[in-house]
Formats: structure tokens, sequence, C-alpha cells
């Protein structure tokens, strides 16, 4: 539909290496009143059980083909946010160049202006108090439904996230704890052969980024955009 009403659009797709992604919406979840343990959110979200979304949200390439069939790749640029935090300089100039952007972008630093996943005490803190308080969590953007007014939730949420960022996050484990090796190539098993597409999409060695085990199969890239 948006090809059709913006036929000249251009597409950006920023990706980021699943296992990483997912520590990163379980925070946001948290966040949003969750209450399940990880392994339970996981399950969840890859399409086991409930409704089941993986499918558009983390097969990055079969998202790609579908933006390919609407647009030329002319209009369609892809960035690796792990490219874009290891190589900023070279990264913003491609992405310049794309948008037609003459001037760079400032990026705004700071505790306001970052958006910062919870330390792995954060979360243990969030998902008990969610327990006590939340009886329905947020679901697709709604609020949640808790024993104390939504305001009241929402800035105790804010007084935990400073919590965490200034005090518990000097001392706690990071979130990755919780992607424990069993974990973490369960989920490169469920995206590899998706992530190799994208790999030779991209022409990148994705294993140095986390979307692959690093074997000799993930270093040979093509050169070609097929």
């Amino acid at each position: 539909r948006i090809a059709a009403l913006i036929p000249k659009a251009k597409i950006l797709l920023v990706v980021r290496n699943q296992p990483s992604l997912l520590l990163s919406r379980y925070s946001e979840y948290l966040l949003a009143g969750g209450k399940s343990d990880f392994d339970k959110f996981v399950f969840a979200l890859m399409g086991e059980s409930g409704e089941g979304n993986r499918y558009f949200q983390n097969f990055y390439f079969e998202i790609i083909q579908i933006l390919r069939s609407a647009y030329p790749d002319a209009q369609l640029h892809v960035i690796a946010q792990e490219q874009l935090l290891r190589h900023t300089a070279e990264t913003e100039r491609e992405l310049f160049k794309f948008l037609a952007l003459g001037d760079p972008i400032v990026i705004k630093k700071g505790f306001l202006s970052v958006r910062k996943s919870l330390s792995y005490s954060g979360m243990l803190l969030l998902r008990h108090v969610n327990r006590w308080l939340i009886q329905t969590p947020s679901i697709a953007g709604s609020p949640p439904k808790g024993r104390v007014p939504l305001f009241v939730y929402r800035n105790l949420v804010r007084v935990l996230r400073a919590l965490d960022h200034i005090v518990l996050a000097q001392f706690s484990r990071g979130a990755s704890v919780l992607l424990t090796a069993e974990r973490r190539n369960s989920l490169l098993q469920c995206f590899r052969s998706d992530n190799l597409k994208l790999q030779q999409y991209l022409a990148v060695d994705l294993s140095k980024f986390g979307y692959l085990e690093p074997t000799s199969e993930s270093v040979r890239l093509s050169t070609g955009r097929d």
C-alpha cells in the first residue's frame, strides 16, 4: 500500500542480530508491564505460542524480498546496527548519500537522549514489581492494567529506570547473561538460513556481528545483490 501511495519513497531498514534484539525487546516488554521470564517471552515471540509474529519481525531477508518486490534496489538501504556502531562515520556517509542529505545529523547524547536497555538486576527488579502491580501487560500498544493508576505505575517505572542507569547498572551483570550458550545457539540456528541470505545481500561477514556462528561458510561472500 505504501508503494502505491508513495512510489518514490526511500526505505531505510536497520537490522540487528537476533539474540541481541530479543534481549532489547525483553527490556521493552518489562518496561511495558511484562511479567514473564526471558524463556517464556522468547517462546511466545518466536511464534511457538499465541499468535506468533516472528516471521515479519525477525527474518530480515524475507522482509527485504517483500520490499524489493515493491521498490527498486536504488530506493532501499539496509544498515546493520552493529556496523553503524563500529564504523559510524563510514555508515553515516552512506546513509547521507542515500537520503541525499548535505549536512551531517547532530546526534544527541546523554541519559535523556539514549534508549538504553535495563541491566540484568534492573530486569529482575522490574519483573517482580510488575508481577505485584500489573494484572494485564501492554498489548499492541495499549496501556497495561494494574492495581495502581497508570500514571503512578509509569512514574514508578521512570524512577526504576533512573535507579538502574545510575546505580544498578554499575554493579549488575549485563542483560546478556540471559543469553546462555544454549539459548544463543538455538536462536542462531533458527535464523541461520535467512541470515546467510542476508549476508550474501549485504556482502558483509555477519558472523563478526553475531548473526552467524563463525564458519568457513559464513565468510564466503558474494559481491552481488541476489
